[in-house]
């Protein structure tokens, strides 16, 4: 239990400095790539091979962050209500400054752990994240999947997604936070690990298949190359290989 919450901790200060530096102009969070947009398309692309467009859809981001993909979501989603929850107040405050206007009103912001969510069984569609369970341990990936499915209603998807092990954008982030790379390999810029865990994908997938005695699904979404990687090969590379085993993310889908 302390380890867990010691994992928590850490991830919260975290994220709190991430969010503050991005309320202050710097960081990823303000990046416009191609790169960038070919992930937020392909999340968007899976998540409505499983969820209808018609009716109500009520929306869980459990892990937050910015809040930008779930905004991008409401486009293809007319009757949507969007519930976004983080252990960093920084990156809620963050994610309202950048509310669409065409959301107001439709979005709720909850600071809280994803272990302990305050809500009632059974209250969404579609409860995800994107980016989160790859900073905690197995035990606490568990807990977590576990009380994402509790709130989500029944025939309702949870899907996390983690980096991709196989893709280069995700080697290369483990290589330059490794021991070598903070030695040898500081002039190189780009995104550092520090909490990650290389989860395998099948690994991930049989483990949730297991454990929570759900079939998990598993899906792919993103470039295969790096972030900041030039245009013209992304063009080229998103054309011949899309939305392959090689792509930056890993979704991992689990209907209830």
């Amino acid at each position: 239990m302390t380890n867990n919450k010691n994992q928590v901790s850490f991830e919260k200060q975290k994220w709190d400095t991430y969010f503050e530096n991005a309320l202050n102009g710097a960081g990823q969070e303000h990046e416009k790539t191609l790169w960038w947009k070919i992930s937020d398309d392909d999340s968007i692309l899976i998540v409505k091979k499983y969820i209808q467009e018609t009716g109500d859809l009520k929306v869980l981001e459990a892990g937050c962050g910015s809040g930008g993909t779930t905004f991008f979501l409401a486009k293809f989603f007319k009757n949507i209500s969007i519930t976004l929850c983080d252990i960093s107040d920084k990156a809620l405050i963050f994610a309202k400054s950048i509310e669409p206007s065409f959301l107001k009103g439709k979005v709720e912001y909850i600071n809280a752990e994803i272990s302990t969510l305050p809500f009632n069984s059974e209250k969404f569609n579609l409860t995800w994240n994107v980016g989160i369970i790859e900073h905690y341990s197995i035990d606490l990936i568990l807990k977590m999947v576990n009380e994402m499915l509790r709130v989500t209603m029944l025939d309702g998807y949870v899907i996390v997604a983690i980096p991709n092990k196989n893709s280069i954008a995700t080697l290369k982030a483990w290589l330059l936070g490794s021991k070598f790379g903070k030695k040898f390999l500081t002039w190189i810029p780009g995104y550092r690990f520090d909490s990650e865990i290389l989860y395998g994908n099948k690994y991930l997938q049989n483990l949730l298949t297991e454990k929570l005695n759900k079939k998990t699904q598993l899906e792919f979404a993103g470039n295969m190359l790096w972030v900041g990687a030039p245009t013209f090969l992304v063009k080229i590379t998103n054309f011949l290989f899309p939305r392959s085993p090689l792509s930056f993310l890993s979704f991992f889908i689990i209907k209830k």
